[in-house]
């Protein structure tokens, strides 16, 4: 995904290869009902160990995708 400018600042992210993209997950009562938040992941800053949870500007991401189709 494509983070803002003031996070990747914030984060003090020097290089692509730092980053560790998670996602959120809504456990469900099996796999078939777990879904993923796409809208909102959590960018990791792995080399100084700092992240943020990032809420991304694209309407197309859905805050709750099925984790198996």
């Amino acid at each position: 995904p494509e983070v803002a400018d003031d996070v990747v600042a914030d984060l003090a992210i020097g290089s692509a290869d730092d980053v560790i993209v998670l996602l959120v997950l809504n456990a469900g009562e099996s796999l078939s009902t777990t879904t993923a938040n796409l809208m909102a992941p959590v960018v990791v800053n792995a080399a100084t160990l700092q992240a943020r949870q990032v809420v991304l500007d694209d309407p197309s991401l859905p805050l709750a995708a099925p984790l198996v189709a």
